[in-house]
């Protein structure tokens, strides 16, 4: 199975050959295939009603659909038959950025999941 990176890296890269989407966007996505994959629960850390919020939740359904295309499985470790561990795949850039952004909505005031 492909990682979240390498799912990420081929919906939003140079070699997609699509528009290029926001971060939230993006961060939405990767936020689907985390849930799907590594059973979390990553909820909209963006105010509902404001265009990040937008972005995030449209990435989101993304991420929804892509799941749907792969039929995502828990993660396991294909040669030793061990799943890995929760959050193995939660040090990606997109997933850094994401917790950065929460880290930086609480700072100001602002709401978050």
């Amino acid at each position: 199975m492909m990682s979240i990176d390498k799912i990420i890296e081929e919906t939003f890269g140079e070699r997609s050959h699509r528009d290029p989407r926001s971060d939230e966007y993006q961060e939405g996505c990767e936020a689907a295939l985390q849930n799907a994959v590594e059973h979390t629960e990553i909820k909209c850390p963006w105010r509902m009603g404001n265009v990040k919020a937008d972005a995030w939740l449209a990435g989101y359904e993304e991420g929804r659909n892509i799941i749907k295309g792969l039929k995502v499985e828990p993660i396991e470790a294909k040669d030793e038959g061990k799943f890995l561990p929760p959050g193995a795949l939660s040090e990606s850039k997109f997933a850094k950025r994401w917790y950065a952004n929460i880290e930086r909505n609480k700072a100001k005031g602002g709401q978050n999941l």
